[in-house]
């Protein structure tokens, strides 16, 4: 067998190995086959309120109606409005056991049980109490389309008594059932997408932190600790080249990372739908950069630290640090100027920036060749430092 051979089944046989000695350590299992999952579902659902604030006709946002008549031509009108503005409506009486639909409207008419038309024929005011127990981002907007609903009922008494017609159900109705000759279209400026959100935001972004999480700590950890006990020093005095010995440890946290990732991929779309079909093979292929590139650096920052607690700290304070400014916890978009220019000016925005084009904005594989090849270069030039600055002991 050739030098080159013999040194490519060095590598392969020390990644195997590596590999097999990661997934025994209990922190690894638990941050690798566990706590994505949970990650997913918390910041998705924190999130996910935000990712359809107008609500939309597929998928209409329940609220309650308290109501003292439930028959009656107003109640009946404002429920049209508020279906129209993409709300499932549900009328209920006072005492009713309302569940735990987030917004409720209730119409106040005054006392007993007199129907709330009555009091607005008379001239009579009628009073609306909204509770809204939202807590996701963009709360606020659901309180902006009830109010939407509710200004036009009022607009539609308003010009049913300036025409001169009696406020019963027919001309409420009639007034309703116009067709407004005004209309206000919305369109972007450029190719800008919506900003992902819920989901899609929280999925790509958990499973690339935690990719940089798991081998910035654990990848970094244990080989300060391989050569804290002297293990690395073993291996110095076998044949395996020194070029070997950095392939198979590189080889072996990419390998963790793979298996991060395609755990990741595989909860998201069995749990939470997400479509990696677009796009897919150009997917793949940015996030085995990444893995690349993050077990590059923890080789790296293994062979610039002194103590094995100094590696790990080192490794979760990079992956807050890149987490935060690349993109993992919030979208770059929503973000500041400056704030996504710093972002798209660190590894971990390459890679969110490219995941977002492919899965979110459907933009095809060539979008994200820049952010590929970065993050190759990258983890290249890593990988050479960190041999320059091997050591065994």
């Amino acid at each position: 067998m050739s030098s080159s051979g013999a040194e490519v089944r060095d590598a392969l046989f020390i990644a195997r190995e590596d590999l097999l000695q990661l997934l025994r350590q209990r922190e690894v299992l638990l941050w690798v086959f566990v706590m994505p999952g949970l990650f997913f579902y918390f910041i998705g659902s924190v999130t996910g309120g935000a990712a359809s604030p107008a609500g939309s006709a597929e998928r209409p946002d329940p609220l309650v109606m308290v109501t003292p008549v439930a028959d009656d031509w107003l109640v009946e009108g404002l429920a049209r409005r508020l279906k129209a503005g993409n709300f499932d409506v549900r009328l209920a009486a006072r005492g009713d056991d309302l569940g735990d639909v987030p917004l409720k409207l209730e119409v106040v008419a005054g006392s007993g049980d007199e129907a709330p038309s009555a009091r607005v024929a008379r001239g009579e005011r009628v009073s609306l109490r909204l509770t809204n127990d939202h807590q996701a981002l963009g709360a606020e907007l659901f309180q902006l389309r009830v109010a939407r609903a509710v200004y036009a009922t009022a607009a539609d008494l308003v010009l049913v008594t300036e025409e001169g017609a009696a406020l019963t159900a027919a001309t409420v109705s009639e007034m309703q059932s116009r067709h407004n000759p005004f209309s206000l279209e919305v369109s972007a400026a450029g190719d800008r997408g919506q900003s992902p959100l819920g989901f899609e935001q929280a999925i790509p972004g958990i499973i690339v932190m935690f990719t940089m999480l798991v081998l910035l700590t654990t990848g970094t950890h244990m080989m300060t600790v391989e050569r804290e006990l002297g293990l690395l020093r073993r291996l110095a005095s076998t044949p395996i080249s020194r070029s070997s010995i950095v392939l198979g440890k590189w080889l072996g946290r990419m390998a963790l990372g793979v298996v991060q990732i395609g755990l990741g991929m595989v909860l998201g779309t069995v749990l939470f739908g997400i479509a990696w079909s677009r796009g897919l093979p150009v997917l793949i292929g940015v996030l085995l950069a990444w893995a690349a590139f993050n077990g590059a650096l923890a080789i790296l920052l293994a062979n610039l630290v002194e103590k094995a607690a100094h590696g790990a700290s080192l490794g979760m304070l990079l992956t807050m640090v890149m987490a935060a400014l690349g993109g993992c916890w919030w979208p770059m978009e929503v973000t500041p100027g400056w704030m996504q220019a710093v972002g798209l000016s660190l590894p971990s925005g390459w890679a969110m920036d490219a995941m977002h084009r492919v899965v979110s904005f459907g933009q095809p594989g060539t979008a994200v060749l820049p952010h590929v090849a970065a993050m190759i270069v990258a983890a290249l030039l890593c990988a050479r430092w960190a041999a320059w600055r091997f050591r065994y002991q």
